[in-house]
């Protein structure tokens, strides 16, 4: 993989991979870490400066880690698989922090708003998690399996595309909290 300066094109990083079809990547939000995965159910993280690995990890048990997005704070990176199940990572120590279960099929899509985070999948639900309390705040059902999520930049809205189109849906956690 490569890393090219978006003014000249010029390639800036060279990373060297041993994924068999890489998914998806995503970068920290202070730009020190890559994130990578793909076909063969591992995930890897680089330091952007230097080029080298930092850790390496197996996502639970599933052939195809389909997604990947880090929180904002760098606490957390969560990465989805093929099997419907999203893992917490401490993305200092490769640590597993926890998993999350429910979907009923591929998460395509991972997207971190604060403390919340959204999930999408192909049994056409959007997600939205507590990742810390490891429960799920709602859940939004489309008529269509779910390929991409992402939130608004003040975080009130989510949205979700599919090959039924773009859906949007407001979020007010205060309204559903005990």
């Amino acid at each position: 993989m490569h890393l090219r300066d978006p003014a000249t094109g010029a390639v800036w990083r060279t990373f060297t991979t041993d994924h068999h079809g890489t998914h998806t990547l995503a970068f920290s939000a202070d730009g020190t870490l890559l994130a990578a995965v793909g076909n063969d159910g591992t995930v890897s993280l680089w330091n952007i400066d230097t080029g080298t690995v930092r850790h390496t990890f197996r996502h639970n048990s599933a052939p195809s880690i389909q997604a990947v997005a880090f929180r904002a704070d760098g606490e957390t990176l969560a990465t989805g698989d093929e099997l419907g199940t999203v893992c917490l990572w401490n993305p200092t120590t490769g640590v597993l922090r926890g998993v999350l279960t429910g979907h009923e099929g591929p998460v395509g899509a991972l997207a971190f708003s604060g403390p919340w985070l959204a999930t999408a999948g192909e049994d056409a639900t959007l997600r939205i998690w507590d990742p810390d309390a490891r429960t799920v705040h709602t859940i939004m059902r489309t008529d269509s399996p779910l390929r991409c999520c992402s939130w608004s930049l003040d975080g009130r809205t989510l949205f979700a595309g599919g090959r039924r189109g773009l859906f949007g849906f407001d979020h007010h956690p205060s309204s559903n909290s005990s």
